[in-house]
């Protein structure tokens, strides 16, 4: 059974005697009633905020600004007040709805990755796995315009290496260097001593303009200082020093 206050309330009479009213109230009335004493006074501090933030200081220009009052009584002031603060509330949702993607999207950055068993992923055929790695795989040079020759060296005997790019300078061998099994398809393989592959001179090799030369090497021993006496050449063009 809940506990019950009790209040004792005076009052005069017109002759001037006391009359004492007892009244007997739930606790829970009385929670309720200071709930509604703070929300009045809530409401009451919300109206006293908005009074000296709001209403004060656009009083005070509507009487010395005539810009600021001629715009507050055009006719449609309503209309523009309302469509900005709808476009701003759109801006302001989508930056908040991307700030949460991507904040969902973060977790993903420290999930551990298996892919040992492919059933729950779809692998490009240029992706490569291993473990909870995924990278790339390696691919052969594709060949553009501005290519003046590309060389794979993916033969597998002779003494020619086929130029990949439009202009067909094949390379001939020097000395056997032999063709086998690269880090990608095919290689080409030199004894550091005398073995090349030569490429006739030709007006695209004729190089009078910037150029950028590539090749890739995987070389049996590390290099030092006392490494090896001859100079280990990978491409050379000419005669140039």
């Amino acid at each position: 059974m809940a506990k019950k206050a009790v209040s004792v309330l005076g009052t005069k009479t017109k002759h001037g005697l006391r009359r004492v009213r007892s009244h007997v109230k739930p606790v829970a009335k009385k929670t309720a009633a200071v709930s509604v004493i703070v929300a009045r006074h809530t409401k009451k501090g919300a109206k006293l905020v908005h009074h000296h933030v709001a209403v004060r200081p656009h009083n005070h220009l509507m009487k010395k600004d005539g810009r600021y009052k001629k715009w507050h009584e055009w006719r449609f002031h309503h209309h523009v007040h309302y469509s900005g603060l709808t476009v701003f509330t759109i801006l302001v949702l989508l930056l908040v709805a991307v700030n949460v993607r991507n904040a969902l999207a973060a977790s993903d950055l420290n999930d551990s990755w298996d892919f040992t068993s492919s059933a729950p992923y779809t692998i490009d055929p240029g992706i490569e796995t291993s473990g909870s790695v995924a990278r790339l795989k390696a691919q052969n040079y594709t060949s553009d315009a501005n290519t003046v020759a590309l060389y794979h060296l993916d033969e597998t005997s002779g003494s020619t290496a086929a130029d990949s790019s439009a202009n067909a300078n094949n390379a001939t061998s020097t000395n056997s260097p032999s063709f086998g099994t690269g880090n990608l398809n095919n290689g080409a393989t030199f004894d550091g001593v005398d073995d090349t592959l030569k490429v006739a001179d030709s007006v695209p090799l004729s190089f009078n303009f910037a150029n950028s030369l590539e090749a890739w090497t995987k070389f049996d021993t590390a290099f030092s200082n006392n490494s090896n006496d001859n100079r280990q050449t990978i491409l050379d063009k000419g005669s140039y020093k």
